[in-house]
């Protein structure tokens, strides 16, 4: 067979297979989820933290100063009140009427540590019934009623829109605060999705080597990893199409010459035909040299054909799987009874059979022991045996066909044109196998590997 290739091989050879591992990714599900409680604790924490501040400062500065200066007015107020309409310290309805009009929350009386009255109890405490007790501000004032001195607790409440307010803020303070924390993924996916938006733009544009940034492991990772494969895909095809449009090129010319050479002959020879025809000097050797150069044109043109259709087959029908002593050895048979048939000689000791399956396509394989056979009649020596043999690769799956003869002396009688053995590269690499040859200074061996089912 012949040792030389055409560069287009490398484009169709086998195809490589980059096994991902799917990772287990998070999910934005999850990260929100931890950033919102993540934020709820913190708005939390800022909230209580704030509040007992504010409390602690008011408690100081308003119990210590405001509060107890607005106490002591009222409770003169009071005074003046009680003396000018002559009220005991016991009459409770007067005293509660005094309350209610100047919107006094709460007003307690008490002398010698007893209870007279507390306007939180609708009903009427004798004296002596019920101890004083501490109240929340614990401010307390003498007061000279009619019927002598007692102590007074005047709780306005004043003190309360303050507490209401340091709530409210604490609260507010709190919530943003949660919100900040929560947004703050927001913000990085926000600005990640307008870089993926920004990069997918340049690749638009056709900047295949724009990178696409992969940030996190979530969702957008993942889209982003799926959108640089893509683009890895589209460079690769977008390389392969360019090579393959050079390789076609290259072919082109590389068969033009060859088919020049012969051509030229075969032009030379017709005249010389027809000189030597109207002389009555025509011999068969003049014809078969004409019919060689015919033969060298046609095998030409045969391979031309296998080659096109090949590189334009979109996708290949395989037959249904069947033992490879059925799906390969029909194929060998034949190929062996045709190098019988020429005079060949051959050694197939190495062929035997596995109990597994292959599956090929019928047409494709014809083609394939042709585009063989072919190169085997041009460049394999005749005097020696091709050997065929079977080997097995079960880690792999795979089965294959040896295929190796002895180099015979061509170079000086034919011009190999380089497209058999692409030929049965790209037939191959659509049926998910491969082709492989190894050349030595004598021989060439051919494997067509295949791949197995149980």
């Amino acid at each position: 067979m012949t040792r030389r290739n055409l560069n287009i091989s490398k484009i169709y050879g086998e195809k490589d297979t980059n096994l991902n591992n799917n990772k287990k990714i998070r999910g934005l599900i999850w990260e929100y989820t931890i950033r919102m409680i993540i934020g709820l604790c913190a708005g939390i924490f800022i909230m209580l933290l704030l509040y007992m501040g504010f409390a602690t400062v008011l408690y100081e500065n308003l119990t210590s100063q405001f509060l107890w200066e607005y106490n002591d007015s009222l409770c003169r107020e009071l005074e003046k009140y009680v003396n000018d309409y002559n009220i005991n310290a016991d009459n409770a309805k007067a005293l509660k009427q005094w309350a209610d009009e100047n919107d006094i929350e709460r007003i307690i009386v008490e002398r010698d540590e007893q209870l007279l009255l507390d306007s939180a109890y609708f009903g009427v405490v004798k004296f002596g019934a019920v101890e004083v007790y501490d109240s929340d501000s614990g401010i307390f004032r003498a007061v000279n009623f009619p019927d002598g001195d007692a102590f007074v607790n005047i709780g306005a409440e004043y003190e309360r829109k303050y507490y209401a307010a340091s709530l409210v803020v604490s609260i507010i303070t709190g919530v943003i605060v949660c919100l900040l924390i929560f947004s703050g993924k927001t913000r990085e996916n926000v600005r990640y999705i307008r870089t993926l938006e920004k990069e997918v733009s340049y690749i638009t544009d056709g900047n295949l080597d724009s990178k696409i940034t992969i940030i996190g492991d979530n969702e957008l990772s993942s889209l982003a990893s799926g959108l640089n494969q893509m683009r890895l895909t589209i460079k690769d095809n977008k390389q392969k199409e360019a090579d393959l449009k050079a390789a076609q090129g290259d072919l082109v010319r590389g068969m033009a010459h060859d088919l020049k050479t012969p051509l030229t002959s075969l032009v030379t020879y017709m005249e010389v035909l027809k000189r030597k025809n109207s002389a009555g000097e025509l011999t068969n050797e003049d014809i078969e040299k004409s019919n060689q150069k015919l033969f060298q044109i046609n095998s030409f043109a045969d391979e031309l054909f296998e080659f096109f259709l090949a590189t334009t087959q979109k996708e290949v029908e395989i037959d249904v799987c069947s033992p490879i002593d059925d799906s390969l050895g029909e194929h060998m048979s034949g190929f062996i009874a045709t190098l019988n048939h020429f005079g060949y000689k051959y050694d197939d000791s190495g062929v035997s059979w596995k109990d597994y399956n292959v599956g090929v396509n019928y047409d494709f394989m014809l083609r394939i022991f042709d585009n063989i056979l072919s190169n085997i009649e041009k460049y394999a020596d005749k005097e020696k045996p091709v050997s065929l043999s079977m080997t097995y690769n079960e880690k792999d799956m795979k089965a294959g066909i040896v295929i190796e003869n002895y180099i015979g002396d061509y170079e000086e009688t034919i011009k190999g044109n380089r497209i058999g053995l692409v030929n049965i590269r790209l037939m191959m690499g659509q049926m998910h196998g491969r082709a492989l040859h190894e050349e030595r200074k004598e021989t060439f061996k051919l494997i067509l590997w295949f791949p197995m089912h149980e």
